[in-house]
């Protein structure tokens, strides 16, 4: 409890150090649901969304100055979008809050307002938003094309209809050191391992392993196993980046390297951002 108040404290510092951007508001179910947008500047294409979600107990302008997103996505004519979530977190199937229709809500407003190439709507998420994206593969597949978790597990619960026609491309990242989210056990009763988390997804697609390699580049603390699975095709690829010894971390991010004392250690072999956007560039929607 003590390290979350301080993880708290510390992302409240670094958003009040920051030049404030003024909030989107749409009215879902309701109840007025908070945003913000960052638009390539001059665009004029039909170009791809991201949907970036927050952890808990952070929010959707803190997970935007911590994963900095924008610096990654914008110059390469993409747009992200960070979605609210109610009381800082996600109902992720035992609560009341219709966070998936707030999902989808989002993206057709989005797309009424912006230029947006439909066919390319990816998300992904930090910690409970990493779980809030397992969700959405479950609930949104038929309008998200790609899906990435970082340091967030799949929940199994009773509200999930998880009725898939296709194959579903999943981008996984987690430290083996994770206090929040442990990497080998689960840390509730509901909660799924990073390993059957990784495994539903694996079965869902006919997926198989194709390739384990080592990346160890930085004098750092950690390193990373990448994991690559495909389907017979090699249509759809499953990647689980496996930080050895790496915390809660949205890896590669500069913020992380303050907090690395609260959350544990970071990892400068990989950039969470490039490699979210690398994978998902690969998929659209209707080519799946």
């Amino acid at each position: 409890m003590i390290r979350r108040l301080i993880i708290l404290l510390l992302l409240l510092l670094f958003t009040f150090s920051c030049k404030e951007t003024k909030p989107h508001t749409l009215i879902h179910d309701g109840v007025q649901r908070t945003y913000y947008i960052s638009y390539p500047k001059d665009n004029i294409d039909s170009i791809p969304l991201i949907i970036n979600m927050h952890g808990s107990p952070s929010n959707a302008w803190q997970q935007r100055l911590y994963s900095k997103m924008d610096s990654y996505a914008l110059p390469q004519n993409i747009a992200v979008v960070y979605p609210e979530g109610i009381n800082k977190t996600w109902n992720v199937g035992f609560g009341d809050v219709d966070d998936i229709g707030f999902i989808d809500a989002l993206i057709d407003t989005i797309a009424s307002q912006y230029n947006i190439d439909l066919d390319r709507i990816y998300a992904c998420g930090m910690s409970m938003g990493g779980y809030m994206t397992y969700e959405l593969a479950c609930e949104l597949s038929h309008k998200i094309a790609a899906f990435g978790s970082v340091t967030g597990t799949f929940i199994h619960n009773e509200n999930q209809l998880c009725k898939i026609n296709r194959k579903v491309p999943i981008i996984h990242f987690h430290g083996t050191s994770d206090e929040y989210v442990l990497y080998g056990d689960s840390t509730s009763s509901f909660s799924d391992t990073v390993e059957s988390s990784i495994n539903f997804w694996i079965d869902r697609n006919d997926a198989s392993l194709l390739s384990i390699d080592t990346l160890d580049n930085q004098s750092d603390k950690t390193y990373v196993e990448k994991y690559v699975y495909t389907d017979e095709l090699d249509s759809v690829e499953i990647v689980h980046f496996k930080v050895i010894n790496g915390g809660h971390q949205w890896f590669g991010s500069k913020t992380g390297n303050l907090i690395q004392w609260v959350v544990g250690n970071n990892n400068h072999d990989i950039n969470t951002n490039e490699e979210l956007i690398k994978f998902f560039l690969n998929y659209k929607l209707h080519n799946i």
